[in-house]
């Protein structure tokens, strides 16, 4: 795919009807970069360790240059790459979910309600091994969100956008 320009593949996984499914659709080894929830990482893995070596498996195993990876109170990086440059991709992703969970829908102001809160027991950040890292910001976290309904599109496409911005 880099032949046709394209930097970044993101292929963001979803819920499937069987594992088998999940594992075949992360097995097409296409993607430069997967992004899954914690419970989608927790039922590819099948455990649910440490959410930043959990990510790193699914790198060395299926290949991409990149997992991220969007919970509620944040979202996490395992990369290979600066760490910078991933905040400024996973801060637009956590910007963009916050301002739907507020509203109940997409909107364009992103600034998080006073009613948000970030957690500070987040998984860390540093040197994983084997070349690769984690980088994890918090999230803008509402007890009370509008709606929860398309917050994990909604965080990939604030990611893609950070992403663009900062290529």
């Amino acid at each position: 795919m880099s032949r046709a320009g394209l930097e970044v593949i993101h292929h963001e996984l979803s819920e499937f009807p069987t594992l088998a499914r999940l594992h075949e659709a992360v097995r097409l080894g296409l993607a430069t970069s997967i992004g899954l929830s914690l419970s989608e990482l927790y039922t590819l893995t099948n455990s649910r360790g440490d959410p930043g070596l959990l990510a790193q498996q699914i790198a060395s195993q299926y290949g991409p240059c990149r997992v991220i990876v969007h919970a509620d109170h944040w979202a996490l990086s395992v990369h290979q790459g600066d760490p910078e440059h991933q905040k400024q991709i996973l801060v637009p992703g956590n910007a963009f979910a916050a301002a739907r969970a507020t509203n109940g829908r997409p909107t364009a102001i992103l600034d998080p309600v006073k009613e948000a809160v970030f957690a500070a027991d987040l998984p860390p950040s540093g040197v994983l091994g084997d070349g690769w890292q984690a980088t994890c910001v918090p999230a803008p976290y509402l007890h009370r969100p509008a709606s929860t309904i398309g917050l994990g599109d909604t965080f990939c496409a604030g990611a893609l956008l950070g992403e663009s911005l900062f290529l």
